[in-house]
């Protein structure tokens, strides 16, 4: 009896850790396939709104801002998918930083404008004066929630509009 329970006990440690070295290798993975796929993203991203800044017809417009927006579509993605895998390991960090609130909240609205005007949505976004312009905070990770709230909110609304209001509960001071 007692051999046998060391038995099994056995086994589950080698089960045990088996399991995480294949989760580690999972995460690495993921971690190196999203850089690789992120890389070229970006390059497309880049050349993108090179173009949209030059002469275009309307219609030629319209058509690279679907692929602007659809490339960053997928940038979140890989960002997403990076993160989760970074979270699996305990590993995903915020990265603190004084930066303007208005300027990435609105950047960020900004690119969700095509599929909120694609739908006939009306996308609000509203600051209230009293939030200071700079901020200590870590702007990609507000630029992600905001893009999967309103992304999401854009998806899930047939009629009418999409709101963001970013209003202070509390200000603490470090």
């Amino acid at each position: 009896m007692i051999t046998n329970l060391k038995e099994i006990t056995q086994k589950m440690i080698i089960a045990t850790e088996s399991a995480e070295s294949a989760s580690r290798v999972k995460s690495q993975f993921i971690a190196n396939m999203s850089h690789e796929i992120r890389t070229p993203m970006n390059g497309i991203i880049g050349m993108t709104e090179l173009a949209l800044d030059t002469k275009l017809m309307p219609e030629q417009r319209e058509y690279l801002q679907m692929v602007l927006y659809s490339a960053n579509g997928l940038l979140t993605i890989i960002d997403d998918i990076l993160d989760f895998s970074k979270i699996e390991v305990g590993e995903l960090r915020l990265e603190p930083k004084e930066f303007n609130l208005r300027a990435t909240v609105y950047d960020t609205v900004k690119t969700l404008s095509l599929p909120a005007h694609q739908k006939q949505l009306e996308l609000i976004c509203d600051i209230h004066p009293d939030i200071p312009d700079k901020l200590v905070g870590d702007p990609n990770r507000l630029h992600q929630v905001i893009t999967n709230l309103i992304g999401n909110a854009i998806k899930f609304t047939n009629v009418g509009e999409v709101a963001l209001s970013v209003e202070m509960q509390n200000l603490t001071e470090t």
